[in-house]
């Protein structure tokens, strides 16, 4: 049999890709500073930690592809982390002076857990289509 290439995926672009990352990033930042802007500032905060978490994840789970539904989900997982870490670090610095201090060190392990879980059912998904 010969393997029709035609029909077959080209990939993304790299630069299209992170482009499509950033502008998922600042449509959540809009959103979240729509809210109020506490919740801009919390999407922010969580930004960084998130991306590092984010990304960690994806290659733990050998997801190297570029897939959409990551795309989509940077946004909602910066948003979830960000609104957890602040959550957890305002109740542990009832608890301590410092519990302020872990808000990005709880938003990195927030996004890694869940970029974990959300790569590897899209890992799960392809083995079992493929």
């Amino acid at each position: 049999m010969t393997e029709n290439t035609t029909t077959e995926k080209k990939p993304m672009h790299f630069a299209a890709y992170l482009g499509l990352y950033i502008g998922a990033w600042i449509a959540g930042a809009v959103v979240a500073n729509g809210v109020s802007i506490i919740m801009g500032s919390i999407y922010a905060q969580a930004t960084a930690p998130v991306i590092i978490g984010f990304w960690i994840g994806k290659s733990l789970m050998k997801n190297r592809r570029r897939d959409w539904i990551g795309i989509l989900c940077f946004p909602i997982f910066t948003f979830v982390s960000g609104l957890f870490g602040h959550a957890m670090s305002y109740a542990l610095a009832n608890q301590s002076a410092s519990g302020v201090n872990y808000s990005a060190l709880i938003s990195l392990v927030m996004a890694f857990v869940l970029s974990c879980g959300l790569f590897a059912i899209l890992n799960t998904k392809r083995k079992v289509l493929d």
